[in-house]
């Protein structure tokens, strides 16, 4: 393990040797076809034009048609390090689905990643909004650690991202020990305590991450 200030000391030095390099070259003129316009983000427009590959596996963990996921898994014995993506669309099913995170499935698998892309039932879908939408996230994340045994998945090296609603949906879904065992949006008790297991010794050391996007 590299101790914070012997990363400091690490950076120090790429940063010199750098420095160095360049003030003994000549800068390069800047070519004239460089468009000299900023970049412009990305939209949701941009990102549902993406291109992207089928799943290895399209998996139901639930009988409704919007209970199900998309599992990719890069070659190789295993376990794999997964993302658990959970896509946005401001809750509704008009906006957006599992669909709209498989361009970032794809390069994550590209980089040695398993994902689960999950759908769930969202406002507008028989059974969405409260509780459904979160008894689907609840489900689906559970039935990872299914996944988990048949594909060789690491449940010491997982994190679960969000984008938009579904980073809301990825921080109640790390906090979902804390939910009462009465309340409607529990699917089942026994899965309600389950945690991903601690691997002190995997690159990856944190058991469960959560980030929400913009």
């Amino acid at each position: 393990m590299i101790h914070e200030s012997g990363m400091s000391c690490w950076i120090a030095v790429a940063l010199f040797v750098l420095a160095t390099a360049s003030g003994c070259t000549a800068r390069p003129e800047r070519p004239a076809e460089v468009d000299p316009k900023p970049a412009r983000l990305m939209t949701p427009q941009d990102l549902q034009v993406l291109p992207s590959e089928a799943p290895d596996h399209r998996i139901n963990y639930g009988q409704d048609p919007s209970q199900y996921g998309e599992l990719r898994v890069p070659r190789g014995p295993g376990p794999h390090p997964t993302l658990i993506l959970i896509h946005g669309g401001c809750f509704k099913a008009a906006y957006a689905t599992a669909s709209d995170l498989a361009p970032m499935a794809d390069a994550l698998k590209a980089m040695g990643i398993a994902s689960w892309n999950i759908e769930y039932r969202r406002v507008g879908d028989a059974g969405g909004g409260w509780p459904g939408t979160y008894v689907d996230v609840g489900r689906a994340i559970d039935y990872f650690r299914t996944l988990a045994g048949r594909h060789n998945l690491d449940t010491g090296r997982v994190v679960i991202m969000g984008h938009s609603a579904g980073g809301h949906l990825a921080m109640w879904a790390a906090a979902r020990a804390r939910v009462p065992a009465h309340s409607d949006a529990v699917h089942d008790r026994h899965f309600l305590a389950w945690k991903f297991e601690h691997n002190s010794q995997a690159p990856w050391h944190e058991p469960a991450m959560t980030r929400s996007g913009p």
